[in-house]
């Protein structure tokens, strides 16, 4: 398996104390969906992907549903969160009231989705997963 450049990145994530969304913007076919699966398997935990209807149906404003989530996940893991910008507003709920972390990713940056898109104002941070670059290649030989 290719390590990334983003790979340092999510580490610390994960280590760090901080709370905010950690987004992943990328094309497709960039490696975004192969990063939630290690995660995935290194801490045990599932993938929501937001292809899924039942999935993203169960990330509504609703305290009790939220309350089951966070009991049963020691991070969220969401895959391509743009299918569903109505999202952030739980998102933002999540870091607010729960403190649990999460990382989405997404083929397209939801603040291009329009107003169903809650701007999370300091709830979050961008990173980037693009083809590999000249640096990952080099790193991988």
């Amino acid at each position: 398996m290719l390590k990334r450049l983003i790979e340092n990145e999510i580490e610390i994530y994960l280590q760090g104390k901080d709370y905010k969304t950690f987004y992943i913007w990328g094309p497709r076919r960039s490696g975004k969906t192969t990063l939630l699966k290690q995660i995935s398997e290194k801490l045990g935990v599932p993938i929501f992907n937001f292809d899924f209807s039942s999935d993203y149906e169960k990330f509504v404003p609703d305290r009790s549903l939220l309350e089951k989530i966070v009991a049963t996940h020691k991070i969220i893991l969401i895959d391509e969160v743009q299918n569903h910008p109505q999202a952030t507003v739980v998102l933002k709920i999540l870091y607010d009231e729960f403190k649990i972390k999460v990382i989405a990713t997404g083929s397209s940056e939801l603040k291009q989705k329009g107003k169903e898109f809650d701007t999370q104002a300091g709830r979050f941070t961008d990173h980037y997963c693009l083809p590999l670059s000249i640096t990952e290649i080099k790193e991988n030989s």
